[in-house]
């Protein structure tokens, strides 16, 4: 059982946004199944890109 809300119908977006990237999700509200996979690869490789840095940080201070 999913606790995830149904995916909503795509909004019209105007021509040069395209649904699954961060402008359709943030900045028109869309919710269409694209546009949260979109959002959710965004966050992941943020998340990641964080993880990262955080790790060399802590290497850097260990070492130098």
């Amino acid at each position: 059982m999913s606790l995830r809300k149904p995916s909503e119908p795509r909004k019209r977006l105007p021509s040069y946004i395209e649904h699954g990237s961060l402008t359709a999700y943030t900045s028109y509200e869309c919710r269409c199944d694209d546009c949260r996979e979109g959002i959710r690869l965004y966050n992941a490789r943020r998340r990641e890109a964080a993880r990262r840095l955080s790790q060399a940080k802590a290497r850097r201070r260990v070492v130098g």
